[in-house]
């Protein structure tokens, strides 16, 4: 079966999203509030938030037990296998929750750039591999050379949500990224390999479902599933990138100097639980030569370093700088050399690009805005002082 679930009609078969019904008479409206005989009540996206975040919260207390639980006793912690991934897929439904909340009611400005529309989903593949590996899903890909002209940060929140509401019907999924002969247009293809009528709706409509939708809204792509007996295939369809907008990139673009060729094949390292935030770094080293791993938290930092010696970590401005000093510790003692690090700066001067050195330490300095432009030069120079 093939469907646009955009499509009133593809709601009424059951595959995408519910048409949205008429609003009943509201009472009078105060802000986001609603006064019912003298009585203040909360609206429903409220209440959602509210719920959201005390899910989250309390199911990220249980996780972090049951971590410790882990390191004391993992044979018993072995044993409660269920209730650790039931525990996990609560806490996701309720950040899912608040995400698409935000989505809704504060929809993200689009800053359309030209981008390989495969380095965006190795990007996210390249993220999601611990995740991938702990619960046991495969994924196979096949990625040509496509360009897209599209937002950076909510596309590769699109592939990581696919990636994820894939991962909870299918263990076995593929990934494709390559350009439709038809219509000729830049497209990528998530296929999940299983028997869809054995899959148990509360999977299937899962709160990341929605989430997904909402962001290829957002994206404004089309998007089309195709249910076969053995697998389920969303195809997603982006707009061509036009003379115009290629050469207005290749005008703006700065592109890497010869000088960088020094660096090639080091090893950098991006922390940062944001995930648009390690995809935007990734986008901007891209054309570097670089060997570039991802980390979603401090704890994924010191297991990542301590595998094999890394020459640059960019990290951004949530972590303590005691944090940074003993991650850097760390690392001197494994490895015997110092390395570069950069912070990305949120809500800094676009043009912020400065260097802090105390004693023999030197901390790099990119401001969010200006990662496309700034965090590749700065790694230049920051990775020629260690070197």
């Amino acid at each position: 079966m093939v469907f646009n679930w955009f499509s009133s009609k593809s709601a009424a078969r059951g595959g995408g999203m519910p048409p949205s019904r008429p609003s009943q008479p509201a009472p009078v409206a105060q802000g986001s509030r609603t006064q019912i005989d003298g009585a203040t009540t909360l609206s429903w996206q409220e209440l959602a938030r509210h719920l959201g975040t005390e899910v989250a919260s309390a199911l990220d207390t249980a996780t972090r037990e049951l971590d410790k639980l882990n390191r004391l006793e993992p044979s018993l912690v072995r044993g409660l296998r269920p209730v650790l991934e039931s525990v996990e897929r609560a806490r996701e439904a309720g950040m899912a929750t608040q995400r698409l909340l935000r989505l809704h009611e504060d929809p993200p400005v689009l800053d359309a750039t030209v981008l390989n529309l495969a380095d965006v989903a190795r990007a996210a593949l390249t993220a999601r591999s611990d995740w991938l590996t702990r619960h046991g899903i495969a994924v196979r890909d096949a990625l040509q050379q496509t360009r897209v002209h599209t937002d950076a940060t909510l596309l590769y929140s699109l592939i990581d949500e696919l990636l994820q509401w894939a991962g909870g019907i299918s263990r076995n999924l593929s990934l494709t990224v390559d350009t439709s002969q038809s219509l000729d247009r830049p497209r990528l293809r998530m296929t999940a390999w299983c028997k869809p009528a054995e899959v148990p709706e509360s999977t299937w409509h899962c709160t990341r479902w929605h989430l997904w939708h909402q962001l290829a809204r957002s994206l404004g792509v089309v998007s089309k599933l195709d249910m076969l007996d053995n697998r389920v295939r969303i195809t997603i369809t982006l707009p061509p990138v036009t003379d115009e907008q290629l050469a207005t990139a290749m005008d703006s673009r700065d592109g890497p100097s010869s000088v960088s060729a020094i660096i090639q094949g080091c090893r950098v390292l991006i922390v940062s639980e944001e995930p648009g935030l390690r995809a935007r770094c990734m986008q901007a080293l891209a054309g570097y030569g670089l060997v570039l791993e991802t980390a979603n938290t401090l704890d994924d930092a010191y297991d990542a370093v301590s595998t094999q010696p890394t020459d640059a970590v960019v990290f951004d401005d949530s972590l303590s700088r005691g944090e940074i000093h003993q991650l850097r510790e760390a690392m001197l003692e494994q490895g015997g050399a110092s390395a570069a690090f950069i912070e990305i700066r949120r809500g800094a001067q676009p043009t912020d690009f400065q260097v802090c050195t105390v004693g023999t330490l030197s901390t790099g300095h990119v401001a969010e805005a200006a990662i496309a432009q700034s965090l590749g030069p700065a790694l230049v120079f920051e990775l020629c002082k260690v070197m």
